[in-house]
Formats: structure tokens, sequence, C-alpha cells
């Protein structure tokens, strides 16, 4: 009772302390949007895109084109599952605990293969994919058709808004992710097609760390590349809703404090725009950027809302070397969409975007309050985590984290101060 109490206490001093900064009106205060903040408007987080994927295409409810890539992904099921070797226990755990919802047999032959053959293996190649090649593809078709049934049948949960067990929550976060597979992807090509040959090199010792032996088969590398973008977009725009909270709440916050507020958000959506836009408040990109096709107002002297991820929203302009930002996707190839995955190498995807990030560093060194809502740092954006390290680090600032499960250890080594709750819950009552 006594530490629910120091518990309490805590929480509601910290509440306190983050609404006063953020309503003192001498302090310029910045938004850092991750996934989280726009859950509640239908967008999933960025391990459910996959899964949701997948059940999109059972239900026959994706393009031929963006199929490719979802068809190819269970050729490589060995190496997704093989880096994850430490976590061996909880993977067979969450599979077993899908067998009231899945087919028995399709997980028990998978557990099985994993036990055998893929976790001894410790992460390296397998010894039998070299000498006994027939027998490695079977063990690889019987795993991909594992991992096929484990994602689709989590996206059915999630389609219907299942609450997930914890431990098909662990065995999620330890199947690749959609920026994962895109990160990979694009390292892949500038490792085959850099002509920079300590670019080259670089790429090289990344992929093999993150993603050992993905590639047999090059040709497949821009099949999937062309395939992702395309299931980003088709996954996003089929579960993207009405604009909820915490959007509308933070867009009148802004449009009342648009001299001290500036936003950095790592989403590919346009659920801010939109809010502002309702508001009469116009937005910028930062970048020269035309605009074609617009459900939100766009503007130079507007809000500047700096999305250095990119949005499945702008497209390069391969001919003019410029962008534009178009709903229409008529005429466009989803591979021509300016989306920046969570690598070291993103820069080398879109020099322009560097830009940006200039400006997001700029942003958090001049603000006095840093606001995080839905960002995890995840480990595998190690770029993006030391431009808001070093931003804080430039001068003494107060930074409160908006998380529902927050990885306390991990984040009190970025801020001691954490809100427990998501982000729908806690800005409405921070921002009134």
């Amino acid at each position: 009772m006594h530490l629910r109490l120091c518990n309490a206490v805590f929480v509601i001093n910290t509440f306190k302390k983050a609404k006063g900064l953020v309503s003192d009106r001498r302090n310029r205060v910045v938004f850092i949007l991750g996934a989280g903040a726009s859950r509640n408007s239908g967008i999933p987080l960025v391990k459910e895109w996959l899964p949701l994927a997948f059940f999109l295409r059972r239900r026959g409810k994706l393009t031929s084109e963006v199929d490719k890539a979802l068809h190819i992904i269970p050729n490589y099921s060995v190496n997704f599952l093989k880096e994850h070797f430490e976590k061996g226990e909880e993977i067979i755990l969450g599979l077993r605990h899908l067998i009231g919802h899945a087919n028995q047999t399709i997980i028990d032959r998978g557990i099985s293969v994993l036990q055998e053959f893929v976790f001894p293996a410790r992460a390296n190649r397998l010894t039998i994919e070299d000498t006994q090649p027939e027998k490695f593809q079977e063990i690889n078709q019987v795993l991909g058709k594992t991992v096929v049934h484990a994602y689709s049948e989590i996206g059915r949960m999630l389609s219907r808004k299942e609450r997930l067990h914890p431990h098909i929550e662990e065995l999620l976060s330890c199947l690749i992710n959609l920026e994962e597979m895109i990160g990979a992807v694009d390292l892949a090509i500038v490792q085959t097609e850099s002509k920079n040959e300590h670019l080259s090199r670089f790429s090289t010792a990344t992929l093999s760390h993150h993603f050992s032996m993905w590639f047999r088969r090059n040709s497949e590398v821009r099949q999937i590349h062309d395939s992702a973008y395309g299931i980003l977009y088709q996954v996003l725009t089929r579960s993207m809703k009405q604009v909820r909270d915490p959007y509308p709440s933070l867009a009148r916050f802004i449009k009342k404090n648009l001299a001290r507020t500036s936003l950095i958000t790592f989403n590919y959506d346009n659920l801010l725009e939109q809010a502002l836009t309702n508001l009469g408040v116009p937005c910028n990109y930062g970048i020269n950027m035309e605009v074609k096709k617009s459900s939100i107002r766009i503007d130079r002297e507007g809000f500047f809302v700096n999305k250095f991820h990119g949005s499945v929203w702008w497209w390069s302009e391969k001919e003019s070397l410029k962008k534009s930002y178009n709903e229409s996707l008529r005429t466009r190839c989803y591979a021509d969409s300016v989306i920046i995955p969570p690598t070291t190498l993103k820069f080398a995807k879109d020099p322009d975007i560097l830009e940006l990030w200039t400006k997001a560093r700029d942003q958090i060194e001049d603000a006095d309050v840093v606001l995080v809502v839905g960002y995890s740092f995840p480990r595998i954006d190690e770029h993006a985590v030391n431009i808001i390290r070093k931003g804080l680090q430039k001068n003494a600032k107060s930074m409160i984290i908006v998380d529902p499960h927050p990885n306390k250890e991990q984040f009190r080594d970025i801020s001691p101060a954490f809100l427990e709750g998501s982000a729908e819950q806690i800005l409405p009552m921070l921002l009134r």
C-alpha cells in the first residue's frame, strides 16, 4: 500500500510539473511524436503493420504488386528468427499461445524446426544450408508457413481489436517488422549500387549485423523494395479513421501557442495536419515541395511540421529531382514515395531530408521543454536517438515522456520524468 501511494504521489507530482512547464508562456515547447500518438486514430504500431498486411492478403484485400513482397518474406523466415536465438523460449511460448487461435499442426511443426535446427545455430549460418540444400529448403518452407500463419492470425486479432496475450506480444516483437524490412532492403540496394567504397563497406557491415544472410537471391531485393512501400500505404490508408485525440487537443494548443511551439514527427500519416486544417491553421514541411492534390492546407508560411521520416503522400519526382505532395496514386509507383526507414544510412536514400534532420536538431536545442509522445527510442533508429540526446545535452532541458507501457530502465537513461498512459488520455489533460 505504501509503495502504491508513493507511486501515485510521484505520478501526480510529475504531471503537475509537466503541466506547469508546458503552460508557462515563457517556455518554448517541442513535441516529438511517435507511432503511439496515431494509434487512437486507427494507425497500427510499427510491429503491427506486417500482421495486418498478411491478414489482408489472406482475405484478398491487397493488390498483386503488394502481394509480391508478402510472398517472398517466408523464404527468409529462418534468417528472421535465428537472430533472436536468445529469446527462443519466449518465441516458442508465443507460438504455443497462438494454438487456441491457429492451426495446431502448422504451429507444432514450426516449433519442432526452431528447436531442432534454427535456435541451435545461434544466429550463424545453418550448416545444413550448404551440406543438404534440399533439407534446408524443406525446413525453410515449414518455418515460412508457420511465420505466415502467425502473422495472419495476429493480424486477425488486431483487426478485431482483441487484446494480445503478453507471450504473443513478445513473439510479435521478435518477428521482423515492416520498417526493419524496408531498412534492410534499402541497405542492400546501397550495398550493391553505391560507387562509394567506404559507404558500401559500412552498409555491408550494418546489414550483416542486423540481418545476416538475408538475401540469397539479389533479384528479390528490388522486388521487395518496390512492394514494401505499397504495404505501408495500403495498410495505412485502410486503417486510418477520423482524426481523434491527441491530435485535436494538440492542434488547439499549437494554434494558441504558435510562436513558442515546434513539432517533430516520425509518423507517415497526416493526422496532425488534418487537425490543424480543421482549425484553419495551414502547415508547411520545411522543404521545397509542389502541392498537386491535398486535403490539408499547405502554405510556406504555415506551421512547420517536421516529418523527418517522410510521408506516404510525399513523392520523389525522379526526372526533376523535386518533391511533390500528392494524395492520388493513380499514376504513381509506391517505391517513389519519400519514406525514410529508421536505419543509420537513412540519409543515403534521400539527401534532401538531411535539411529536416538539421532543423530537428535545432528545434530540440532551442526548446525549453521537450515532450515525447508515443516514441519508444528504438535501438534500430540510432541516428534519431542520438540527435535527440545531443539536442538535450546542449542546454539543460526539461524532458517528459508519455507512454502507456514505458520501458523505465531505458527511459531513465534519457529522462527521469515520464507519464504512464496513452497519448489520448494524457495530452488533452496536459494541454488544457
